[in-house]
């Protein structure tokens, strides 16, 4: 029994346009009757179809993961990355933290050396200063 374009595109599961295209570039056998309508035979089609259409495989595949599941895959991992980084920066600014609190205590050390030198800087002048000699104790020249 002839199949019109139409009921042809749903047996074949394509459009009618991919239908009428293929017979119009001659690749899907057909005639025309006198009304001037497409008329397709049932084996013509299932020949075009063997050669043209690409059928799936019985064995559905593994569907393919969600895009929005990678994205919040994708997130969850931006998240953690970001956590360890701001554990990073909290742990970088308490080394600062304590780096400075070593300085001033240092500081501190520093001048209180100072202060100790200069103590003994003017204890060494006035010694030096001091008359030295038998003499100069017994007379005090």
């Amino acid at each position: 029994m002839p199949l019109s374009p139409a009921k042809a595109a749903t047996v074949a599961g394509v459009s009618r346009s991919a239908i009428s295209k293929a017979l119009a570039a001659g690749q899907l056998v057909g005639f025309k009757r006198n009304n001037g309508h497409w008329s397709i035979t049932e084996k013509d089609l299932a020949d075009w179809m063997e050669h043209t259409i690409s059928r799936a495989d019985s064995t559905p595949s593994a569907p393919e993961p969600h895009p929005k599941r990678n994205d919040l895959a994708e997130l969850e991992t931006l998240r953690e990355e970001l956590k360890a980084a701001v554990a990073a920066g909290q742990e970088a600014r308490d080394g600062l933290a304590s780096a400075e609190a070593r300085l001033e205590v240092l500081d501190e050390v520093i001048s209180n050396l100072k202060a100790d030198r200069d103590a003994w800087q003017t204890q060494a002048k006035a010694l030096a200063a001091r008359p030295s000699g038998f003499f100069a104790r017994i007379f005090g020249r």
